[in-house]
C-alpha cells in the first residue's frame, strides 16, 4: 500500500510571500544576497552590532551599499542590535543620522532606551526590535510597540503556534529567523564569553566558549566521551527549515531571516536563492514544492556550510544541540574503503553518496580527529582520470588524490 503524501506538500498555501532577509557582513556579502533574490539585507556598522567579526560596512560607504540595493529592489537594515554604554549614544545618534540620509529602510535594536529615543526623533523610521531582546510572547511585543517597534523579531526558541499566536494577537509586524547558526543560550542572554574572555556575546564579540570540547568529569573521574554522545554537548547544529517552511509561512510572519554576517557570499547566495524559491513555490498557486525538491535545497546549502542541521524549536525539536561536531563539516560524501600513501599525496578510495569533483574540499573523520584537504585528483576504479565522479552510478567507488 503506497503511503499518504503529506498535506502540507499535496496543496497550495495562498498567501503573501514573505521577505527573505539575508545578511550582508560586507559588500560581497550584498552582492552575494543580490545575486540570489534576497528582498532585504541587514548590515553592520563598524563595531555597533552583534557580529564584531565580520567585516562590517563603514558610514563612509553606507551610502553606496544604500543606492546598490535600492537599485535591485533591495531593502537595507541597518543592525544596531547590542546594549548601549552612555558614552556611545552621540556616537550611535551620529550613525543613524547618517543611515537615515543615506535612505536606510528600518533600523534594527536591542536598546530599548534607543528604541525610544529614536521613535520620538525620526518618527517614520521603521524600528525593529532584535531578537536579541528575547521577545517570545504578546506581552513583549506590546510593550516594545508601545516604544515604537514597527516589527519585532522573535525568540529562536518559539514554535510554530506560539509565534501564530503572537502573529493573530499583535498589531505589528513578525519576522523569525529560519536558516543559519543558534546561540546554545537565550539570544541577548549568555555571559559564559564574558565571563571567560571578558568579551561579551551580547555585544558582538563573542569568543564561541560553546563550540569547544569540553571533557566530562563525575565525583571527580572522567567519563569517556563515548558514553555522552560527544565532546562538544553545546554546540548547536544549524538551523534549516526550508523543509518544514510551509508550517512556518502558515503563521503569518512577514519576513524569513537568514543568519550569517561571518560566512562567505557563496553561502549568502545560496541560501538566499533556495528559501526564495521555495517561497515562491509554496505561495503560487498551480506550484507546490515537493519533498524531493526541498531536501535537494538542503542537501546543496550543506554543501557551503553544515555542521550538523536542525529543524529548530520552531519546527517542534526538543533539542538543537549536535554534540559530535562543533565546525564546518560538509555534506556526507562517502565512506573511505582504503588509504594509501606515497611521497607528497595520500590516495584514499571512497565509495560515493555524493557527486565530486577536482578542487572540491572535503573533511575526513578519524578517531580521534578531523582532517580537511582538497581533492587534486580522481581516479575510477577501472583507472580512468577525470575531473568529476557522479555517485548515482552504483553509488560508485573512487580513487581520490589529495596533497599531504
Amino acid at each position: 500500500m503506497s503511503a499518504k503524501i503529506p498535506d502540507i506538500y499535496a496543496k497550495n498555501l495562498i498567501c503573501t510571500p514573505p521577505e527573505i532577509l539575508s545578511p550582508a557582513g560586507d559588500h560581497e556579502g550584498l552582492l552575494g544576497a543580490i545575486k540570489g533574490g534576497a528582498d532585504a539585507v541587514y548590515l553592520g556598522i563598524g563595531e555597533f552590532n552583534a557580529r564584531q567579526g565580520a567585516k562590517n560596512f563603514t558610514i563612509d560607504d553606507l551610502e553606496a551599499a544604500v543606492d546598490l540595493a535600492h537599485s535591485h529592489g533591495v531593502r537595507v537594515y541597518l543592525a544596531l542590535n547590542i546594549p548601549l554604554k552612555q558614552k556611545e549614544l552621540q556616537h550611535v545618534l551620529d550613525i543613524v543620522d547618517r543611515a537615515y540620509a543615506a535612505g536606510i529602510d528600518a533600523v534594527i535594536l536591542q536598546d530599548l532606551g534607543l528604541l525610544r529615543l529614536l521613535n520620538e526623533i525620526y518618527p517614520d523610521l521603521s524600528l525593529h526590535a532584535s531578537t536579541q531582546m528575547t521577545i517570545h510572547n504578546k506581552e513583549g511585543v506590546d510593550f516594545v510597540a508601545g516604544l515604537g517597534a514597527k516589527r519585532v523579531i522573535v525568540s529562536r526558541e518559539l514554535t510554530t503556534a506560539e509565534v501564530k499566536d503572537i502573529v493573530d494577537n499583535s498589531g505589528v509586524d513578525i519576522e523569525v529567523f529560519v536558516h543559519g547558526a543558534l546561540c546554545y543560550s537565550y539570544s541577548g542572554k549568555c555571559l559564559f564569553s564574558s565571563f571567560l574572555h571578558d568579551r561579551s556575546a551580547n555585544r558582538g564579540a563573542c569568543a564561541q566558549p560553546c563550540r569547544r570540547r569540553y571533557r566530562f568529569l563525575v565525583n571527580g573521574r572522567e567519563i569517556d566521551e563515548k558514553y555522552v554522545a560527544g565532546s562538544y554537548p553545546i554546540s548547536c547544529a544549524e538551523l534549516s527549515t526550508l523543509t518544514g517552511l510551509e508550517d512556518i509561512i502558515k503563521t503569518g510572519v512577514v519576513s524569513l531571516k537568514i543568519e550569517g554576517r561571518m560566512k562567505k557570499p557563496e553561502y549568502v547566495t545560496a541560501s538566499a536563492a533556495a528559501y526564495k524559491a521555495a517561497v515562491e513555490k509554496i505561495c503560487t498557486p498551480g506550484e507546490k514544492p515537493t519533498r524531493a525538491e526541498l531536501e535537494a535545497g538542503e542537501a546543496e546549502l550543506a554543501k557551503l556550510f553544515y555542521r550538523g542541521f536542525t529543524r529548530g524549536f520552531i519546527l517542534g525539536e526538543k533539542g538543537v544541540s549536535h554534540s559530535k561536531y562543533s565546525s564546518n563539516y560538509g555534506a556526507f560524501l562517502g565512506k573511505v574503503l582504503d588509504i594509501s600513501r606515497s611521497r607528497g599525496s595520500t590516495k584514499l578510495t571512497v565509495r560515493l553518496e555524493e557527486d565530486i569533483q577536482v578542487k572540491d574540499g572535503i573533511s575526513i573523520f578519524t578517531r580521534e580527529r578531523m582532517l580537511g584537504s582538497a581533492v587534486t585528483g580522481i581516479v575510477t576504479i577501472s583507472g580512468e582520470h577525470v575531473k568529476s565522479a557522479c555517485h548515482a552510478r552504483r553509488r560508485r567507488a573512487v580513487f581520490l588524490k589529495k596533497k599531504q
